[in-house]
């Protein structure tokens, strides 16, 4: 299961941020605290409106949670995740799923293999989409230019013929 982070602010657990006016003659500080830290678990489902850069079936989260868990404090929360997460935070290379773990993800979550196949499609065509738009940019703006170079010769009534 994924599982998104969001927090409710009171006065239980706080921070100071201190900024400091232009004049420099003001110093402000601004307290942020929270009461709870609330944790929600989402499940996975096929993301059909994302675009996996390697191919295969995109993953997403559900629109509504499962399971939520609320700790009274931060400290609490970084607590349980130390105690709960022996090694340490992943890298971005570790986060991207190969495109055969996220279709037995898929498998193992009841997506039949008509609708995997039909998400790594829409995917693909959506990325090569992207791919091409992206590569004809540049001649496109070209173009455009010139079109508009065209439509302001030839706007005049008159035409000058190349000799």
């Amino acid at each position: 299961m994924m599982s998104s982070t969001s927090s409710r602010s009171s006065n239980r657990s706080s921070s100071s941020i201190v900024a400091v006016d232009d004049n420099k003659d003001r110093v402000q500080k601004f307290v942020v605290s929270f009461s709870t830290l609330t944790v929600r678990e989402y499940p996975r489902c096929i993301g059909y409106d994302t675009v996996t850069s390697v191919g295969g079936p995109p993953i997403s989260m559900e629109r509504y949670h499962q399971n939520e868990i609320s700790y009274t404090s931060v400290d609490e929360y970084e607590e349980a995740i130390h105690i709960s997460m022996s090694k340490k935070s992943r890298s971005l290379l570790e986060l991207k799923l190969p495109s055969k773990q996220r279709d037995d993800i898929l498998r193992q979550h009841g997506y039949s293999l008509a609708e995997r196949q039909n998400a790594t499609k829409q995917s693909t065509i959506t990325r090569n989409q992207r791919k091409k738009c992206n590569k004809g940019q540049g001649r496109s703006n070209n173009r455009s230019f010139f079109n508009s170079i065209k439509k302001s010769l030839f706007s005049n009534k008159k035409v000058v013929s190349p000799a």
